[in-house]
């Protein structure tokens, strides 16, 4: 069993000598074929209209200067993204219509009789990105080579053109701009004035000084309440004091000076003068006993609660006008804030569109835009196709393929004749056989 398994593997292989013999046997064939294919295809290429191609170079660039008007800004120019241009947008727009229509139009009067309508005019063109995407290829194809190069001069510098008209700002957006710096002058000027109506009916300043002033009395009013309450808080414990005292008996020099010091501080409460007096030499300075002392002290406390009640009375209006002034005060701010910042929007509103027209005009004068024609068409020299010896070297290759497919495919079929061939002439045998031959069906006849 084990020796057996070498042998089938070894049967089972593939002799590739074999395969070599197949072809040496018929090299007539595939050599035949190779020739003839490569004659084939040569003999088509001699007869074929050749053909040239021309091409025209169109590079895609960014713009080349930046515009600053406002030099208070400064620019971070690190961490402004770099504009890369659209090269897929400039390719498709190297084949729109509108672009193709004008250079077919232009060039209709020299086109070949077969070029009748757009899409042949389509079918001459090609336009392609070379190794680095921002330039563009625009390749023509002609039959005379003068031609060729002229249709793609023609398309490159018709290109340029367009693409320019299309990113460049032009008379359109010129204009557009000036309307727009129009609508914001006239914005800025209602603005201002509405701020000048503002300023001449403003009574801000009158009801600031009204607020001070009412807020300088109040306060005003507050310290003499403040003082009047204290001085007769002290009466009224020189009182208590006094009435202790038996009623006839003589006031103190003491006592005296405090009754005198919170009189003289009771008429100080009203007033910001302070009152001077001078003594002189004595035991008493009123001469009033006791009870006197303290009948007066309690007609100074009735004198104290009188002056704080007109002193409430007084300053009962004086928060709510207060706060009347400083609501009319915030109101007339608030409109004053409104018409200032709205002023300064339309300024600065006025102020940006005014720059862009300003860098529209500027960049309106500048023929140089995104696409700018790096090289025109040269004329052609050798023919683009047929190119003859690679037509027929491929069609040689082609030939020498089908060649030995078709020996192999002959070897393939050759056993299935064989086999046929062997099958029919068995039947006749056997047909033979079972059938008598003339001479014999004569001579039975004969016989009969």
């Amino acid at each position: 069993m084990d020796s057996a398994r070498p042998n089938a593997y070894y049967e089972d292989e593939t002799d590739l000598r074999e395969y070599l013999r197949v072809l040496i046997r018929h090299w007539r064939l595939v050599a035949a074929t190779t020739i003839l294919a490569a004659l084939a295809a040569l003999t088509v290429s001699l007869i074929m209209q050749p053909t040239y191609e021309a091409t025209a170079l169109v590079a895609i660039t960014g713009a080349r200067y930046e515009f600053q008007f406002n030099p208070s800004v400064e620019v971070n120019y690190n961490a402004i993204p770099v504009r890369i241009p659209p090269y897929k947008a400039m390719l498709a727009l190297a084949t729109a219509d509108d672009l193709l229509q004008a250079v077919f139009a232009e060039m209709k009067a020299e086109l070949p009789t077969d070029a009748v309508n757009l899409d042949d005019f389509r079918e001459m063109l090609e336009a392609k990105a070379s190794s680095d995407p921002s330039v563009l290829e625009l390749t023509a194809s002609a039959e005379m080579p003068s031609l060729a190069s002229e249709i793609a001069s023609t398309w490159a510098n018709r290109f340029v053109t367009y693409v320019n008209d299309i990113y460049l700002r032009n008379s359109e957006d010129q204009t557009f701009f000036a309307a727009q710096a129009g609508e914001a002058r006239g914005g800025l000027e209602e603005a201002e004035h509405d701020l000048i109506e503002f300023q001449a009916r403003n009574e801000a300043a009158v009801l600031q000084a009204r607020l001070g002033s009412r807020m300088s009395l109040l306060s005003s009013y507050l310290a003499t309440q403040n003082s009047l309450t204290i001085i007769n808080r002290n009466v009224r414990a020189l009182r208590s004091q006094l009435e202790a005292l038996p009623p006839d008996s003589a006031s103190g020099l003491g006592d005296d000076l405090a009754a005198l010091g919170l009189q003289i501080l009771a008429l100080n409460a009203g007033s910001g003068t302070p009152i001077q007096i001078q003594l002189a030499e004595g035991a008493s300075l009123s001469n009033r006993t006791a009870g006197e002392q303290a009948g007066y002290l309690a007609d100074l406390q009735e004198t104290i609660a009188e002056q704080l009640v007109e002193l409430n009375a007084a300053m009962e209006p004086l928060p709510g006008e207060i706060l009347a002034l400083q609501g009319q005060i915030q109101e007339i701010e608030t409109e004053g804030s409104r018409l200032a910042t709205a002023g300064a929007l339309a300024r600065e509103s006025y102020l940006s569109v005014s720059r862009k027209l300003e860098e529209t005009r500027l960049l309106s004068q500048s023929t140089e835009g995104n696409a700018r024609l790096a090289s025109l068409a040269a004329t052609p020299v050798r023919p683009a196709s047929p190119r003859k010896l690679l037509n027929t070297g491929l069609a040689g290759v082609v030939g020498l393929m089908l060649g030995v497919f078709a020996v192999f495919l002959m070897e393939y079929l050759e056993p299935m004749r064989e086999s046929s061939k062997a099958a029919e002439g068995a039947g006749l045998s056997a047909r033979r056989k079972a059938t008598p031959s003339a001479a014999a069906r004569e001579s039975n006849e004969t016989k009969d």
